[in-house]
């Protein structure tokens, strides 16, 4: 399955993170996390929320990157942090 994805990340130059409707700490987290090493291995990166990142986590350095803009043409989505597809209702 490592193989895979990876052949996935290394084959996409426009990738989407997703957070889902409900973003905490770890799924914005992530999202920062994982869009940091995206953008080492020279990929154009979008973060994606479906609704407002909470106040109380906009201390974070880049949360103003999520947007709730749909880049509709990336070549990968990767979806962070999310239990439920009841979850993503407004993302998917």
């Amino acid at each position: 399955m490592y193989e895979q994805f990876k052949q996935r990340i290394d084959s996409a130059q426009n990738i989407t993170i997703i957070q889902a409707e409900n973003p905490d700490g770890d799924s914005l987290g992530t999202a920062l996390a994982l869009e940091e090493i995206l953008c080492d291995l020279d990929k154009k990166v979008h973060l994606y929320c479906p609704v407002d990142i909470p106040k109380y986590l906009r201390y974070a350095k880049g949360w103003d990157r999520v947007s709730d803009n749909f880049a509709y043409d990336d070549d990968l989505y990767i979806i962070v942090d999310t239990a439920s597809k009841t979850l993503l209702e407004k993302a998917l």
